[in-house]
């Protein structure tokens, strides 16, 4: 049987026969303003209060605390969530510079923490720029195989 991860938002799940596939890796494109994070934030927010299934939020361009005090006025209350511990918001602007193992490394430990089901990364340009060098593609790919064996599905 097919294993199905219910995004918890209206009219969706139906459309994608319940959810996306365990483990999948789903990629948001759209221009700014529209609306990859605050349906990746929705994802994450439902999946910790909806399902228990816990999550990692990754960001690049929004520091944390701008993340979180935006997403307040969805009804997205993810500091709550962080003090709960069912989400931990990774904040990478500060290890930009630092290369992407780095940056893998601090997402891979954050999984492990809290044992997350689902990762969003946000926004993947950013996080691919960090890329310098063919190896550290490799390593993305790598990062992207530990996540699907971890049974965690990620949106990016």
């Amino acid at each position: 049987m097919i294993k199905r991860v219910p995004t918890g938002i209206d009219g969706l799940d139906y459309l994608i026969e319940g959810g996306f596939l365990r483990g999948d890796v789903i990629l948001l494109a759209g221009g700014t303003g529209s609306g990859k994070t605050i349906f990746s934030t929705q994802f994450t927010y439902n999946g910790a209060t909806q399902y228990g299934e816990k999550g990692v939020y990754a960001t690049f361009e929004e520091n944390a605390k701008t993340l979180k005090r935006n997403m307040l006025r969805f009804g997205f209350d993810l500091e709550k969530l962080e003090q709960e511990g069912s989400v931990r918001i990774v904040d990478l602007e500060t290890l930009k510079g630092e290369g992407l193992s780095a940056n893998i490394e601090f997402i891979l430990g954050a999984l492990n923490e809290i044992d997350a089901k689902r990762l969003v990364i946000d926004l993947l340009n950013a996080f691919l720029s960090a890329c310098t060098e063919k190896l550290e593609y490799r390593m993305l790919m790598h990062l992207t195989y530990r996540i699907s064996r971890r049974t965690a599905t990620q949106l990016s």
